[in-house]
């Protein structure tokens, strides 16, 4: 006749020590000593901790809000990006109607020109720096890079360069996520919008780009 468990609450962490709990019963009975098994509890427990206060960081901690911060901008420069596109094709009706939806999304006036336009991409470029924890010399180097652009072909090739900024620095947070939580790829792509996981390459969260801040100003 078994012995029952004693009550381990409930959640995912509770499930993950009955399990191994489970295990480990299987493993004395494969001949693993009583202190081994033990010990190797005692490391399951601490891993599982381990875990459970990474998951939390990227709920509610730093981590959390850079991959929020990150994932805001990212979708916010893909609308930007279309609207001076239109704005660079003399497509002023379209451009109108990506202006609005700038406008919703980021809470700005609709912008209504090329100044204004690269007035709020500065704006939203320097809320995500400053909300992955990017250091006052970053914001001044993005400052800088947008205001060297002068027409909207310009523009959009500044907005691309950061979107592939930002979207090493998600790479980065995702393969942190990973290796501290123990949880998947797939998990930490559901924090981030549809459009967002299109422009991130599929690759392996080993493989991902190292994220830093330092960015090469390309000739524009």
């Amino acid at each position: 006749m078994g012995v029952p468990l004693p009550p381990l609450g409930r959640g995912k962490a509770a499930a993950a020590i009955r399990a191994k709990i489970i295990n480990m019963a299987g493993e004395l009975d494969g001949g693993l000593s009583p202190e081994a098994a033990a010990e190797k509890l005692i490391e399951n427990k601490q891993t599982i901790g381990a875990e459970s206060a990474a998951l939390r960081q990227f709920n509610t901690g730093i981590e959390g809000r850079s991959v929020r911060s990150l994932n805001v901008v990212m979708h916010h420069l893909d609308t930007l990006e279309a609207a001076g596109n239109a704005l660079n094709n003399n497509d002023f009706r379209l451009f109108n109607t990506f202006a609005n939806q700038v406008a919703k999304q980021t809470g700005a006036v609709a912008p209504v020109s090329f100044d204004a336009t690269k007035e709020i991409v500065s704006s939203e470029i320097i809320k995500a720096i400053i909300g992955a924890g990017g250091a006052l010399e970053d914001r001044k180097d993005a400052k800088e890079t947008i205001n060297a652009a002068n027409s909207p072909a310009q523009l959009a090739g500044v907005i691309r360069q950061y979107k592939e900024l930002f979207a090493g620095q998600l790479m980065g947070l995702e393969s942190a996520f990973v290796s501290s939580t123990g949880r998947t790829q797939a998990e930490f792509r559901k924090k981030l919008n549809p459009k967002i996981i299109k422009l991130l390459p599929s690759i392996p969260a080993s493989q991902d780009a190292d994220g830093g801040w330092s960015i090469k100003k390309k000739e524009l």
